[in-house]
């Protein structure tokens, strides 16, 4: 009687150390990951099976329940691989193509001072209407910060001409914003929270320029003064 329950648990202790050995043998094949905005790249939890994906920010990359990880924006996100009650993570970073163009100060409803407290550009000009900075770097020529009554209401950079912008800003706008519309006479992007839109176009008068403007904002009660 003795040995038969010394026996049985002898082999439930092997069992489990089998068990234990089976679950431990379980291997994400990356821990991290370095994409651009429109590559991928395919996750594999080896030894497990019926394995859930998910990514912790859909905005910087999707993944399906195969494993496949889509870029789409730069940023990081933590993949997750749950297997059972096991899980394992790993860090998927996206990097940006362009990075000469310097995004505008995005502060709306503030006023001229505060652009130009934080604005690393060279200073041109300013009026009541709007206030002026030089391009900085081969892409870009004059950045504008357009006033309505008092305060920053949408800011511009305008573009240097050159052959091939239109699939450059293609890259960097796309690899930052969500795009929503694309024709021949414009392209249309959002920010990730949806606050802010981007129109490219190229008119006449100024030629090729993005227009970052807001969903809304506040004017401060103070006049700024």
């Amino acid at each position: 009687m003795n040995y038969a329950v010394k026996f049985a648990t002898l082999i439930s202790l092997l069992l489990l150390f089998l068990g234990c050995s089976k679950d431990d043998s379980f291997e994400l094949n990356q821990s991290e990951v370095l994409l651009h905005y429109d590559e991928g790249f395919v996750f594999n939890l080896q030894g497990a099976s019926n394995v859930e994906w998910s990514s912790s920010d859909e905005f910087v990359g999707t993944i399906g329940q195969n494993g496949n990880f889509s870029a789409k924006h730069i940023g990081e996100t933590e993949v997750t691989a749950k297997s059972g009650s096991r899980t394992f993570t790993a860090i998927v970073r996206v990097e940006p193509y362009i990075t000469d163009i310097i995004e505008p100060v995005l502060k709306y409803g503030v006023y001229s001072e505060t652009i130009r407290n934080e604005e690393t550009r060279e200073f041109i000009s300013e009026d009541a209407s709007q206030v002026r900075f030089m391009g900085q770097g081969e892409r870009e020529y004059r950045v504008y910060y357009n006033l309505r009554n008092g305060v920053v209401d949408n800011s511009v950079i305008v573009f240097t001409p050159k052959e091939n912008l239109r699939d450059e800003l293609s890259v960097f706008f796309g690899e930052r914003y969500e795009l929503i519309e694309n024709t021949a006479e414009r392209m249309t992007y959002i920010n990730k929270e949806k606050t802010i839109g981007i129109n490219i176009q190229a008119t006449f008068a100024v030629g090729v320029h993005a227009t970052w403007v807001p969903s809304s904002y506040t004017v401060p009660a103070d006049n700024g003064k």
